[in-house]
């Protein structure tokens, strides 16, 4: 599982994110610093695409 999110959102807190990464075995937790609910960089977003084509392409 890959498990993508924004170090600033308000949304869904990241410590979620972290709780789920540690139930999860074998998952992926990136977390995007500066980022809020959805991803504004454009390297993060960049990213964002080369990690989930490794992922699934691993499938």
């Amino acid at each position: 599982m890959l498990i993508v999110h924004g170090a600033l959102d308000t949304n869904v807190p990241v410590e979620q994110a972290k709780l789920l990464h540690a139930a999860v075995p074998h998952s992926e937790l990136v977390i995007y610093a500066g980022e809020g609910h959805s991803l504004r960089k454009r390297e993060h977003r960049l990213d964002l695409l080369n990690r989930a084509r490794a992922f699934f392409a691993d499938l």
